[in-house]
Order: C-alpha cells, then sequence, then structure tokens
C-alpha cells in the first residue's frame, strides 16, 4: 500500500472510531476495531482505539495492553502516554499514572488533559501546592475549565488560603452554577 493509500485509511480509522467514542457506543467500536487489530497488530492507532473502547466499557484491565501496545509503537505520542495514565488511574495506581501523565508533558508541555489529570493525582496525594501550580497552569491554558477552577478552590481550601478559595469558589459558582459540584461549593463557602 502507498502512502498516500495508508494517509486515508488512517484518517478514515481516525474519523470512524471518534465516532464510536463520540456516541459512546464502545461496543460497536470494539466490534469494528477488533478484527483489524487481529489483521494489523502492530498498528498503534488502532491499538489506542481499542484501548479508549476498553476504557470507556470499563473495562481497564482489558484496555492495558492495547494502550501499552500503542504507547510502545508510538512511543512520541503524548496523547497515548495520557491514556496510558487514565488507563493506570482507573486501575488504582497512581504512581504509574503520575508517570504516564508526566511522560505526556515532557513531549507536550502544554498538553491540557495531562496536566489536569496530573493536577488531580497530586490533589489525591494531598500535594495541594503542587496541584494548584497544575490547576493554574491548566486555566492559564483554558480559563473556563470547570474541573480546574473548583478543584484550584479544592487546594486553597486545604492551604489555609481561605480568601483566595473563597474569590476562587465565587468564579466557579458564577460560571457553573448548575454543575454537579455546585451544592459542594456553596458548602465549602458558607463554612468558610
Amino acid at each position: 500500500m502507498d502512502k498516500a493509500a495508508r494517509t486515508i485509511q488512517g484518517e478514515y480509522r481516525q474519523v470512524q472510531g471518534q465516532y464510536y467514542l463520540n456516541r459512546n457506543d464502545f461496543a460497536a467500536g470494539r466490534d469494528a476495531f477488533a478484527p483489524r487489530v487481529a489483521e494489523n497488530p502492530d498498528d498503534p492507532e488502532l491499538n489506542y482505539f481499542m484501548a479508549r473502547f476498553e476504557l470507556g466499557s470499563d473495562r481497564p484491565e482489558a484496555a492495558l495492553p492495547y494502550i501499552e501496545k500503542a504507547v510502545s509503537l508510538a512511543p512520541a505520542n503524548a496523547d497515548f502516554h495520557f491514556w496510558e495514565g487514565v488507563t493506570w488511574w482507573a486501575l488504582l495506581k497512581p504512581d504509574k499514572e503520575k508517570a504516564a501523565y508526566e511522560k505526556a508533558l515532557s513531549m507536550d508541555p502544554d498538553h491540557l488533559s495531562a496536566n489536569l489529570y496530573l493536577a488531580h493525582n497530586m490533589l489525591d496525594r494531598g500535594k495541594n501546592a503542587e496541584a494548584l501550580k497544575l490547576y493554574d497552569k491548566v486555566l492559564a491554558l483554558n480559563p473556563g475549565e470547570p474541573q480546574a477552577m473548583f478543584n484550584r478552590a479544592v487546594a486553597l481550601e486545604r492551604l489555609k488560603r481561605d480568601r483566595e478559595m473563597k474569590q476562587a469558589m465565587r468564579r466557579y459558582l458564577e460560571n457553573y452554577p448548575d454543575a454537579p459540584l455546585a451544592r459542594q461549593g456553596v458548602r465549602m463557602l458558607n463554612e468558610a
């Protein structure tokens, strides 16, 4: 197959894989991609999509070999490393999760999702100052990112920076008054 045909085939796979992900139709995606992976086991993109379908189906154990293969076949792909981190998160392996996000960020320091999820990892570990720095970076990249806005306030609260926490939480609530975490945000403000 010549280069142009491989490019067209890759673009088609991207569109089709994203179609299944956007529809949350993970079983259909798995059914469509499994025979292709069997035919082309060394295709990183096919392995990546299979991992995503397995993760979407809440099957991180099944996703792990696919995402690890995608990463090994395309080690310079920051997105693959990010999704490897998500897989480790789902498997409750925070150290491996952190390492995968850090690898993604070593390739793309402005990778929004890797910065955000590494911040979550730091917050979960009680490393609030580190988490705060990462949430600030996420908000510099995307000022309206709701998880970063909310968890920035959580980190500030844990750091006993109440005045800043109140400002951060008010900003979150102004932007997302009906969000699932809005009620918890109001409680945090009232307790402060």
